[in-house]
């Protein structure tokens, strides 16, 4: 069966193909596309058996976002990932790829499609891919591939000033996404990509949340989630350099600095509380100090950086 043709339309819509002839999956099954609002998209062209349910993307993977990413070439010829949806957290192994609707796809999307406009670097959507079984369904989103290895990957491989640029350069991509409104649900090294042109992008926008302003309650949390992250999958305490750094880049006035260094600290310590139990390791103790650096490094330097 040759690929199928759809024009992209003028608002975010569906194409449904029920029990598609080619398909191997469930007869019951049936599969639709979501595709971003786009009047001068041309053409989308689908590979064969994209279509079908029980699709299976076939190309290399990737560690990018929850569960990964497999790197596919498009028909068309652009570079691309095809990344399933799957849940997280406690019930993540019972749930797995089940959803109860398509909404966290259509979510994605209509983010990515805003942060773009906004000049922040997240993945351009090509399709969302649905597929409907009696009482769930399964999801896929199909982004144009970002040059790139992943903040995780960097992390490995970087000595101490290295580390603190890219987190700089974190810090500032985090405070445009926030500028424009946008809170992400699942901030850690695996969802940043640091471009080949040097800049920092940032993925799987998967169940994020608008609203807010730069600095507030929800900001701090997520910066300090990203702080115990890398404790708890990189054995990596974060240090107060490491803090200051990420904060440099977040927050240019250095009187905010200091206040957002105060709350972050004392967020991050209340966490580990609760994760010192979870993961039995000891959890970072920052300095007794609200605005103190190790020994034998200036303050007013650490908090220009």
């Amino acid at each position: 069966m040759p690929p199928l043709e759809c024009r992209c339309p003028l608002t975010v819509n569906q194409a449904t193909l029920k029990n598609p002839s080619n398909g191997d999956g469930p007869d019951d099954a049936r599969v639709s596309f979501v595709l971003p609002a786009d009047p001068e998209a041309p053409e989308l062209v689908l590979p064969p058996g994209f279509d079908a349910p029980g699709f299976r993307a076939d190309g290399a993977g990737a560690r990018l976002g929850r569960g990964g990413a497999v790197a596919i070439d498009w028909p068309d010829g652009r570079a691309c990932f095809y990344r399933e949806y799957r849940h997280g957290g406690l019930f993540g192994s019972v749930l797995a790829n089940r959803y109860l609707s398509d909404a966290p796809l259509r979510e994605e999307i209509e983010a990515c499609r805003r942060l773009l406009a906004a000049g922040v670097a997240v993945p351009e959507p090509v399709v969302g891919r649905v597929e409907r079984r009696a009482i769930s369904v399964s999801l896929a989103l199909v982004t144009r591939r970002i040059p790139g290895r992943t903040l995780a990957d960097e992390l490995a491989h970087k000595g101490e000033l290295a580390c603190r640029e890219l987190l700089r350069r974190l810090g500032a991509g985090i405070r445009r996404m926030h500028d424009a409104g946008f809170r992400h649900r699942d901030l850690h090294p695996g969802n940043v990509l640091l471009r080949d042109d040097g800049e920092v992008a940032i993925i799987d926008l998967e169940g994020g949340r608008w609203g807010g302003r730069p600095g507030d309650r929800t900001a701090i949390k997520s910066l300090a989630r990203f702080g115990r992250y890398l404790e708890k999958h990189f054995g990596l305490s974060p240090s107060t350099r490491h803090a200051f750094a990420l904060l440099a880049g977040y927050e240019p006035d250095v009187a905010q600095r200091k206040r957002l260094w105060s709350r972050l600290r004392s967020t991050y310590r209340t966490g580990m509380l609760f994760h010192r139990l979870a993961w039995l390791r000891r959890p970072w103790t920052p300095p007794p100090s609200s605005f103190s650096m190790p020994r034998g490094t200036r303050t007013r330097g650490a908090a220009r950086e």
